[in-house]
């Protein structure tokens, strides 16, 4: 499988799926469900009996969205459901390829014996396997991707003739709702700050990460992020937020020399800026960034009369410094070759 992105420290970078321990907690809560939800991944499923495992060792983690445990008259099951980041357009079984249920690992383990497989939207893997002193284990493992989310639902119960009357109709009932710009970096970030991984501001933090921070940065992330933000925004977004956001997608695509697509947020950045009378800061770092698009798409003409637009307005001394930066940029070397900043 692979990963939609390389992430910050800050981000959930490794996504790792537990094997639950045969049996019934002792830590699950002693009210049973039939119905299990997880409003924040909009996930249900039905389990009769289900009790839900309140010590699991991965709660906690941004990837984790339910585990379960219970028993029934001859057997006890396990349950866990775990989500784990992906390109969006994955399908279900090459999601499934770089997991557990791994249907070609599968096959060449001695281990394990049974092996089913079924593709679609809803992939499954379902194998026994055997363990130490002859114990049989009986897996099901489900994967259904909606968006960036891959979510993968684990049953399992020791030598469980009924294992199959069970287990398959969980996997059938499940339902995947994902709120939109919920994803297991979104729920890493949120939970950080105290917010709800749907708030346009958990989105531009990330947006930010991946322009600056990740090593190494990706700018094709990073605009993703910036537009889910403006689309998730409030139409009251403050200036400075709004201006962050426009600036960091233009900045996403000149960090990677592309000055044409770049034109565009910078133009709507330097309109913001011109709009509020204080943001004079704003407003020089959009126009020069302007320049910098114009020159690097061929349009040296109009790169000139940024920059021109650059330099008049302010004193001499910082005019000269502005000159001198100018001049060692390589992304205006157009305009020097055009003699455009020899006379300014």
């Amino acid at each position: 499988m692979k990963p939609a992105s390389n992430s910050a420290a800050v981000l959930c970078a490794v996504f790792c799926v537990v094997a639950l321990l045969a049996g019934v907690s002792s830590a699950q809560e002693e009210v049973a469900e039939d119905v299990v939800r997880n409003e924040e991944w909009g996930v249900e499923f039905s389990a009769l009996n289900y009790h839900t495992w309140t010590e699991h060792e991965s709660r906690g983690q941004p990837n984790f969205v339910a585990a379960g445990a219970w028993q029934t008259i001859d057997c006890g099951f396990n349950l866990s459901l775990f989500a784990v980041l992906v390109a969006e357009g994955t399908p279900a079984a090459e999601c499934r390829a770089g997991l557990a249920g791994n249907p070609s690992a599968l096959a060449d383990d001695e281990t394990v014996s049974g092996l089913i497989r079924k593709d679609g939207i809803l992939a499954s893997s379902r194998f026994d396997r055997v363990y130490q002193e002859d114990l049989l284990r009986h897996h099901l493992y489900g994967y259904q991707v909606e968006g960036e989310t891959c979510f993968e639902l684990h049953v399992s119960a020791i030598a469980c003739e009924a294992f199959d009357a069970v287990a398959q109709p969980i996997l059938g009932s499940l339902e995947i709702k994902p709120r939109s710009g919920v994803n297991v970096e979104t729920v890493a970030v949120a939970r950080s700050l105290g917010i709800e991984p749907d708030h346009w501001r958990v989105h531009q933090v990330i947006a930010a990460e991946y322009l600056h921070n990740t090593q190494p940065t990706n700018p094709e992330r990073a605009r993703r992020y910036y537009r889910s933000a403006l689309a998730l925004a409030p139409d009251d977004l403050p200036f400075e937020e709004e201006w962050t956001i426009h600036d960091g997608i233009g900045m996403s695509w000149l960090s990677q020399d592309e000055g044409h697509a770049a034109i565009g947020p910078f133009t709507k950045a330097a309109e913001l800026a011109r709009s509020a009378p204080t943001a004079t800061m704003e407003l020089g770092q959009s126009l020069y960034n302007l320049a910098c698009a114009h020159s690097l798409a061929g349009d040296r003409a109009r790169a000139c009369e940024v920059a021109t637009e650059i330099v008049s307005p302010i004193a001499e001394e910082a005019k000269q410094a502005m000159l001198r930066l100018m001049r060692q940029d390589p992304m205006l070397e157009g305009l020097r070759e055009a003699g455009c900043i020899d006379g300014l």
